[in-house]
């Protein structure tokens, strides 16, 4: 792509601008936003003043951040469980850890890995930010907020039994999956005598 401004450079350098839309004085809704993205390249974006810094790193550098990154791997891979003898190269591959111990051996590896996937640093549970109000004779209370809504013990709904023509259904497709075909034919029978 060419750089927009002059047309004859390739265009190396991506410029978003934010325009925001003035707002009547007497409105409380939110400015309106809109972007215009332009490219440009080295000598239009240096020539329009903007900030623009080239980073050029030599291969040697790229060589030693290679072997920091790969070293700092294998220190890490390295790091084993005394008990259960797994390494921090075997949980990533499985996913689960060996024993408890493991998880003081790679807090430092577990905790980002949690945080990211929960959210939080530790457990919350379902309760809402309701501080319980305590009776010091009845030990922890619900909070008050909970009294009231809890709702009275229910009973599981009982599981309704199934239709004579559901059983022989059923006892067909056994007896065809055990290619017991004697009985398959008699209560196939049997199905066709409750169904006319």
């Amino acid at each position: 792509m060419n750089c927009q401004v002059c047309n004859k450079r390739e265009a190396r350098i991506q410029v978003t601008e934010l325009i925001v839309a003035e707002s009547q004085p007497d409105s409380a809704a939110v400015p309106e936003q809109a972007a215009t993205q332009r490219s440009l390249c080295m000598e239009c974006a240096t020539a329009g003043q903007l900030p623009v810094s080239v980073v050029k790193k030599a291969p040697l550098d790229i060589w030693k951040l290679l072997q920091q990154t790969a070293e700092k791997h294998r220190r890490d891979t390295q790091v084993e469980c005394p008990d259960c003898g797994m390494t921090l190269g075997e949980f990533r591959a499985k996913g689960r850890l060996g024993c408890p111990r493991d998880y003081e051996i790679f807090r430092e590896h577990l905790d980002p890995l949690l945080k990211r996937i929960h959210n939080a640093g530790g457990h919350v549970g379902r309760l809402p930010d309701v501080v319980p109000e305590e009776d010091p004779s009845e030990g922890l209370a619900l909070p008050s907020s909970l009294e009231a809504s809890q709702p009275a013990p229910v009973e599981p709904p009982q599981k309704p039994k199934p239709s004579p023509r559901a059983k022989l259904s059923s006892e067909l497709e056994a007896a065809i999956a055990s290619e017991d075909y004697e009985r398959a034919a008699e209560l196939r029978d049997r199905l066709s005598e409750l169904d006319s």
